[in-house]
């Protein structure tokens, strides 16, 4: 009896999995385009009133030392600005004050948070944060 009811679960769950893996989204890929190199992507952000993706750029995976924050416009899907993070290595997580136009970068490089004008790219800031990966901002 035991047997039977494992070999009913699992036909149960090797039947379920398909129907899940089928359901449609609603998503869909709307344009590919390049932004520069193969390597050394990691984390992006949106700042949707105004149009711009960020994106960092020179992570521990590649061989790289962008230690960048580049800027697409979400609607000519091209690279507008391309910031450099002077304090910072290793750029992963990014977060942004939309209030404000700053950008929060984590670097795990040299472990930094760095503080960026979203309308210069100018570094205003920079905190040692200890290991980070991820960023958040919220306005309390």
């Amino acid at each position: 009896m035991k047997s039977r009811s494992i070999l009913i679960t699992a036909a149960a769950i090797a039947l379920a999995v398909p129907a899940f893996a089928q359901q449609k989204t609603g998503m869909r890929m709307l344009k590919t385009f390049p932004i520069g190199s193969a390597g050394g992507w990691d984390y992006l952000t949106a700042d949707s009133q105004n149009g711009k993706l960020y994106i960092s750029h020179g992570t521990q995976v590649n061989s790289e030392t962008t230690n960048e924050v580049v800027v697409i416009d979400v609607k000519t899907y091209k690279v507008i600005k391309r910031f450099k993070i002077v304090a910072g290595e290793e750029p992963t997580g990014l977060a942004i004050d939309r209030t404000t136009g700053r950008l929060f970068i984590g670097c795990g490089g040299n472990q930094l948070l760095v503080v960026m004008d979203t309308a210069t790219g100018k570094n205003i800031a920079s905190f040692p944060i200890g290991s980070c990966d991820g960023v958040a901002f919220e306005r309390s």
